[in-house]
């Protein structure tokens, strides 16, 4: 505080004690109350203000409590609270409610900057004696009921925004607050039929076309999701979080053009709205433009170099990348030195543990010694092989919804190979990467994450048809033997393993090969419907290979959440790899690890 502000609150303090003299309390309440609206902590003021009402006659308490604040008090905490300065508003509001402690627009607000602050219990409390003071105040009820809101305690939000629409059919409001809370509670259709309401009584309502759209767009009614959210636009030229929205839905509409427009829009509003250039980010990895990808998504990342989400979508889109592009920044630069590592043995007969700890010791230490903030990467599969599109997300979109196995995927084989320790993962990884079979056959190994199917450590190659199937099973049968181990399981199976938990016969074969569970008529019915209604956003990779030069960072990533993994479900075997403890991967329950039998 200046010296010309320390005179003044000096002056104050002396005439509020000269008013108290002359017994114009009033006047002297309110200069204590001004001071301490600027200096809240100020002993003197605090001490001749609790003096002042313990003397005050009860015929000057009544005055005092029946009085209101100046309008200039009244716009001083309106600015703080305005101004997002919460808790010097929480103090203003205090102070004047020991003065005027009746009046309710001074309970809404030490309430509302109570509330946020995150101070949910205290506002509870302050708004519930409000209402005391006036039952029937709609502003106060409101209050409430946002407060029960944050809290969680919806039912109770609920009929509080239900009093204010009793006490007043027209408020729009609260008919928007509580079609929020019915959204939190899982029921859309009554969420619309308020937010409907409340454009219905306030045409020009834009969070209402917002939460409408939202609603619409979860409820797969993109066109209608589409039109609110160009209301919104329309009423708000730069509402960023709608042309977000927007750009969602239209992708989810396979408009990807449209939808890359409207990210831009919020990015151009916004340069640094991470959610926006994540997601234009990832659809220009969808249609091979990675370099574009990548320079999308560094400026967020320059702000929020921790955000899971940018790093994954920088991640993928450099693992398919060019070497030698030039896209520049750190991530990049990392990448550069990970495809030089190239330890002894990747190419001989029998891979040795020392190769494989000398791969993951040499790659993991670059990244370590970048610095980046790179712990938050969660994907757990590397895939190798001439890319081809099987429709999988689709084919899920059907058995999800349906509990129908695609008519596809009955002949859909895959050779299975199911290393017994982390180490044999790591080796696998090395044979596929350098696996030579007819047409390049798209392969990945990974680590089991979903907690319903059993098993710990995989490799799968796609084929299509039982007995190309049988040809490829054959020849990774005789590599496995020969640069793992012989006793590494080796099978072909059909299809998905969610398929087989609801329909055991579907892997179960006759003497022709054919499965035992029959494909039935009515799933095309469900198929049909698919295609025409459900399955508009997904759409094929360009990607023509998942083949690159040496180690990418995704791969490094991977290999380590592969030790975390295995350290996660009890396989000691890791520590031969990284030669000392790992953080644990968080995964769900998974069955004990047991050690393979020599």
């Amino acid at each position: 505080m200046s010296v010309a502000e320390e005179l003044n609150i000096k002056k104050a303090l002396s005439n509020a004690k000269k008013l108290s003299t002359r017994g114009q309390f009033s006047e002297a309440i309110d200069i204590y109350n001004g001071i301490l609206q600027q200096q809240p902590h100020n002993s003197v003021a605090k001490k001749n203000l609790s003096k002042l009402n313990k003397k005050l006659a009860p015929d000057a308490v009544a005055i005092r409590v029946h009085s209101n604040p100046s309008q200039q008090q009244i716009d001083a905490l309106l600015s703080l609270y305005s101004a997002g300065r919460m808790q010097e508003a929480e103090n203003a509001a205090r102070n004047l409610l020991g003065t005027y402690p009746n009046m309710l627009l001074l309970h809404n607000i030490y309430g509302a900057a109570l509330l946020e602050q995150g101070k949910s219990e205290e506002s509870l409390s302050v708004f519930e004696k409000a209402i005391g003071l006036k039952p029937d105040d709609v502003v106060t009820h409101n209050n409430l009921g946002s407060a029960l809101h944050r809290m969680g305690r919806f039912e109770k939000a609920i009929k509080s925004y239900s009093e204010v629409i009793r006490l007043d059919p027209g408020h729009a409001t609260a008919y928007a607050n509580r079609g929020n809370v019915f959204v939190d509670l899982g029921q859309p259709n009554k969420a619309l039929k308020d937010f409907h309401k409340a454009l219905q009584l306030k045409p020009d309502f834009i969070d209402a076309y917002y939460r409408c759209g939202n609603v619409l767009s979860d409820q797969g009614q993109f066109e209608e999701a589409l039109t609110n959210y160009d209301n919104c636009i329309e009423l708000n030229p730069e509402f960023i979080e709608a042309y977000v929205n927007r750009g969602n839905t239209q992708k989810k509409l396979g408009r990807l053009e449209d939808a890359i427009s409207s990210y831009q829009k919020a990015i151009e509003l916004n340069p640094e709205k991470a959610e926006a250039s994540i997601n234009l980010g990832n659809i220009l990895i969808t249609q091979g433009k990675f370099e574009e990808s990548i320079k999308v998504v560094q400026v967020p990342l320059g702000k929020e170099p921790k955000n899971a989400e940018a790093t994954k979508c920088l991640i993928g889109a450099l693992n398919y990348c060019p070497p030698g592009a030039a896209v520049g920044g750190p991530h990049a630069k990392l990448q550069e030195k990970l495809q030089q590592i190239a330890p002894a043995g990747t190419d001989t007969p029998n891979i040795s543990n020392q190769t494989v700890q000398e791969l993951y010791q040499q790659s993991y230490s670059e990244i370590v010694s970048s610095g980046l903030p790179l712990d938050n990467y969660t994907p757990t599969q590397i895939w190798r092989g001439k890319a081809f599109y099987q429709g999988c997300d689709r084919h899920f979109v059907v058995f999800n919804n349906f509990n129908a196995i695609p008519r596809y995927c009955f002949s859909c084989y895959k050779v299975f190979i199911q290393p017994r320790t982390v180490v044999e993962l790591f080796k696998l990884m090395i044979v596929f990467d350098s696996l030579k079979l007819p047409g390049d056959k798209v392969r990945k190994c990974m680590v089991e994450i979903r907690p319903k199917i059993s098993g710990a450590y995989k490799g799968y190659i796609y084929c299509q048809g039982l007995d190309e199937g049988k040809e490829i099973l054959r020849r990774v049968r005789e590599v496995v033997t020969e640069r793992i181990s012989q006793d590494v399981q080796v099978v072909l199976k059909r299809g998905c393993s969610e398929y087989a938990l609801a329909y055991p016969e579907y892997v179960q074969n006759d003497e022709n090969g054919k499965s035992l569970l029959a494909y039935q008529e009515e799933w095309g019915e469900h198929e049909d419907y698919t295609d025409n209604n459900m399955v508009n956003h997904i759409y094929p990779p360009v990607l023509d290979s998942y083949n690159h030069s040496g180690l990418t960072l995704r791969d490094t990533l991977i290999m380590h959440n592969w030790l975390a993994y295995a350290a996660a479900i009890g396989d000691s075997s890791y520590m031969e790899i990284s030669g000392r403890p790992v953080e644990k991967l968080s995964i769900d329950k998974r069955p004990p690890f047991q050690a393979a039998k020599e």
